[in-house]
């Protein structure tokens, strides 16, 4: 099996070698006009884009168009409402991607079988063909057509190479084939320069909207399911770690380790969701929600209660997994087992305690269950005052405040 670097290398050195000598034997004059075709059929590509994705959606399938096809197929894999119109859009999208580029080579060859011809009538070669400025009119034209093609391989690579690293109970959610190479072509120089001068037209090329309106792009889509994915692979990190700190046999070690794996998970979804757009935003909440809905998934009363909330541009993620890293970070400070004789500063019990006091839902997270576990053991005085006014400078509940407490052992 091919992999993606050779295929793309294939693609370019074939477009622009093919370019350059024939725009040498055509001539500067000549090699503007096939330029000039390749432009328009790029630009009539793009324009008919979507006219064919809706004709291709559309069409009859022994009495059932394509769409209806899916949407049933979706409808019988008992998906909620909000995952069909989602995978909708990426079946859309995806199949936009593959018109583009058929009507795209379909109309550079007809231009340079029919219309080529017939316009060579008009523009003569001149006295002075000017080779080597046909070559290097030839060359650039290469080159679009090898971005034309090369550009959406590499934004789709980029995008699955995202979801190859996403995992749900411990399964990868797609298997991606070591042969083709995914990861090892976007590090590549090909990989990284189609990617830095190609990510806007592939995101323009790989536009559509939901049901309801929403605009998406793909990466919009793919950057959904892994930020839906990590919340979800989170909630689980979440127990595995409060059983490792509530753990008697656990070292002080091992406790920092959930900590800090627990607090750079939240950090991560935090970039994640910095980076989407409102209507993506909007859309997480629509998936979350109906995956909280599904019979299939069980979550604690109180989690439910949060979610049936849920919003998640009113959760600082980032805020919350420094919280937890900062709790990590205090057991190092703290713990005669560490060689770390860094005094425990009011910033860092402040960080802590606002990073978890500003995030309802991670707090409900951390402290579910019929009682409250203890976190870590305040030994020292001073260090309980600075958690005592931390928690009484919040906004929190009198409840909040006192689950808080129990956190941080203020309370018996």
């Amino acid at each position: 099996m091919p992999n993606i670097t050779s295929i793309v290398l294939l693609i370019t050195v074939f477009a622009l070698g093919l370019g350059f000598a024939l725009g040498f034997l055509r001539g500067f004059n000549r090699s503007l006009l096939r330029a000039g075709l390749v432009v328009a059929s790029l630009v009539l590509a793009i324009a008919f884009r979507g006219a064919v994705t809706g004709f291709l959606m559309d069409f009859d399938l022994g009495g059932e168009t394509l769409k209806q096809t899916l949407v049933a197929a979706f409808s019988d894999a008992s998906l909620p409402v909000a995952l069909q119109d989602l995978v909708m859009v990426l079946v859309e999208i995806m199949i936009g991607v593959a018109a583009f580029l058929v009507v795209f080579a379909l109309l550079a060859l007809i231009t340079w079988l029919v219309v080529y011809p017939i316009c060579k009538i008009v523009v003569r070669k001149g006295i002075h063909k000017r080779r080597i400025l046909g070559a290097v009119v030839g060359l650039a034209q290469g080159a679009l057509v090898a971005f034309a093609f090369c550009a959406p391989i590499t934004g789709l690579a980029v995008q699955i190479d995202k979801v190859s690293d996403l995992e749900l109970d411990g399964k990868p959610v797609i298997e991606v084939p070591a042969e083709l190479g995914v990861s090892d072509y976007i590090t590549s120089a090909p990989g990284k320069l189609y990617n830095s001068i190609g990510a806007g037209f592939f995101n323009m090329l790989t536009s559509g909207k939901t049901a309801d309106g929403k605009n998406v792009t793909i990466d919009d889509a793919v950057s959904i399911v892994v930020t839906v994915g990590d919340i979800a692979n989170t909630v689980t990190k979440v127990e595995d770690s409060m059983n490792v700190m509530t753990d008697a046999s656990a070292t002080p070690q091992q406790q920092v380790n959930a900590m800090q794996n627990l607090g750079d998970s939240l950090v991560s979804i935090g970039n994640s969701v910095d980076s989407l757009s409102n209507d993506a935003k909007a859309i997480v909440n629509d998936v979350v929600s109906a995956i909280k809905d599904m019979e299939s998934i069980e979550l604690p009363p109180e989690v439910e209660d949060v979610l049936d909330n849920f919003d998640i541009s009113s959760i600082d993620f980032a805020a919350a997994g420094n919280a937890i890293s900062g709790i990590a970070t205090y057991i190092q400070k703290t713990d005669d087992s560490f060689d770390n004789d860094l005094p425990v500063t009011s910033e860092d019990v402040n960080k802590i305690v606002n990073g978890l006091a500003g995030n309802e839902l991670i707090l409900s997270l951390v402290t579910q269950g019929d009682s409250v576990p203890t976190l870590i053991e305040i030994a020292d005085e001073g260090h309980q005052q600075m958690f005592e006014d931390a928690i009484a400078g919040s906004s929190l509940s009198a409840d909040d405040k006192a689950a808080l407490q129990q956190l941080f052992g203020l309370v018996g």
